[in-house]
């Protein structure tokens, strides 16, 4: 929702870039849609009677409308009882959706490191990722295969839905998404909207803190840095 308001959390040059009009803007407009009952507020604060996961209101028919990921297409395919499609994302100040991201690795030290570079190039490659994500109802993360397009043995023209949206995506959002401190600010997110939600704060308050929590993130590692030492193999 934030990307849809035109910010996020932190920039490509690795600093904060939550805007705090934007973002207050977004949070506002989420706010007014649990207290007009439009989205259900156990789902996103996880307490009442009822507390129960977007997925399972959705195919309760509790909620017309399910923000999710590609991912829950296969789930939704085996579970739904009612008929369902995908649809694009609302637009605001810009479209698409948000990303999630996966890494290819290797160890930089190793005994072969020929063959680490062997085994990232196949699982980076197009056939592989072809099969993988006919297999998982994954979206590719090769641009080439964005571009082709995919196709899926179940609900084909629901996940063309997704490809399409990855076109629209702001290229910034890979950056953010991809940062060190993206985890931390986004959890940080989730708190400090749900105390908006439950009435504990004020969409302003929020947003500041969410930046002072982004910004406290990147100025720290994302873990325990390790002494310096031999590199270690296992398995």
């Amino acid at each position: 929702m934030l990307s849809q308001f035109g910010t996020g959390y932190v920039g490509a040059a690795g600093a904060v870039n939550l805007d705090p009009v934007r973002a207050e803007a977004a949070v506002r407009v989420l706010a007014m849609l649990h207290r007009q009952g439009v989205m259900p507020a156990d789902v996103w604060l996880r307490s009442g009677t009822r507390p129960q996961g977007a997925g399972d209101v959705f195919l309760a028919q509790a909620a017309p409308v399910y923000l999710g990921g590609s991912w829950q297409v296969g789930a939704f395919a085996g579970a739904a009882r009612f008929g369902w499609a995908a649809i694009p994302n609302p637009c605001q100040l810009r479209c698409g959706g948000f990303p999630t991201v996966r890494f290819v690795a290797a160890f930089a030290r190793s005994g072969r490191p020929e063959l680490a570079a062997q085994l990232a190039a196949f699982l980076a490659g197009a056939q592989a990722q072809r099969e993988w994500c006919a297999a998982t109802m994954a979206l590719p993360t090769r641009k080439d295969l964005v571009g082709q397009g995919l196709r899926y043995p179940v609900r084909d023209h629901d996940m063309a839905v997704f490809l399409t949206e990855v076109k629209r995506t702001p290229p910034e959002t890979y950056a953010d998404s991809s940062s060190a401190g993206f985890a931390v600010a986004a959890q940080s997110a989730v708190n400090q909207i749900a105390a908006v939600i439950a009435g504990r704060s004020v969409p302003a308050e929020a947003v500041r803190r969410i930046r002072d929590t982004a910004a406290g993130s990147l100025r720290q590692p994302p873990w325990p840095p390790r002494p310096p030492g031999p590199a270690r193999q296992h398995g």
